[in-house]
């Protein structure tokens, strides 16, 4: 049985790794092999390094309570809103991080060693699907966004004394047909019961 206050309980996500895919992508139901063997469909990209802040998974709920003039708290409690985020900071610059930073887009060659990037039109919205692998030692979880778009304005500093990065907010949309809109995968023992 897994027991409290175990220190084998302390999640440190030493190594991360982000990945997106066009909406429809088989979504995984097994967990990576390493960080170097992610298991996705091949439609995955990896988004590469990230900065050392590692990233952030948030979950929302706003609730609003219902009152009696009998009583003087709440008698009821209903969810109005239920929002689920991750955000990062991407290091690397290429075709995928630049598209998904900045909303989709495109890029062309105009001239030979010449790339031109295009953003999206301002009503154009770019959803895929996300993967978030955190590893600490041979444990691993996996946050699955079934459907998810950046929700952020990109915001880079171009500064002489460190990387530009691409600062990246996904926001976890209603995925629809029944299900919700994330969840994990883990082979973490603490998770047993």
């Amino acid at each position: 049985a897994v027991m409290a206050q175990d220190p084998s309980n302390i999640l440190v996500a030493g190594n991360l790794r982000i990945s997106t895919a066009p909406l429809g992508t088989t979504l995984p139901t097994a967990l990576p092999t390493d960080p170097s063997t992610l298991n996705l469909n091949a439609a995955f990209k990896d988004l590469g390094y990230t900065s050392p802040d590692g990233s952030k998974f948030t979950t929302t709920r706003t609730t609003e309570g219902i009152q009696v003039h009998q009583e003087r708290g709440n008698v009821r409690t209903l969810v109005t809103d239920e929002l689920a985020q991750a955000t990062f900071n991407l290091r690397e610059w290429n075709r995928e991080t630049v598209t998904t930073s900045f909303g989709g887009g495109t890029i062309t060659s105009p001239a030979s060693g010449v790339w031109k990037y295009e953003p999206p039109a301002p009503e154009d919205i770019n959803e895929f699907s996300a993967v978030l692998d955190l590893f600490d030692g041979d444990q691993i979880w996996r946050f699955v966004l079934r459907r998810a778009m950046v929700s952020n304005s990109p915001e880079s500093n171009f500064i002489r004394t460190g990387s530009a990065d691409l600062p990246i907010t996904l926001d976890c949309l209603v995925a629809g047909g029944g299900v919700r809109n994330w969840y994990a995968l883990t082979n973490w023992v603490g998770m047993s019961a």
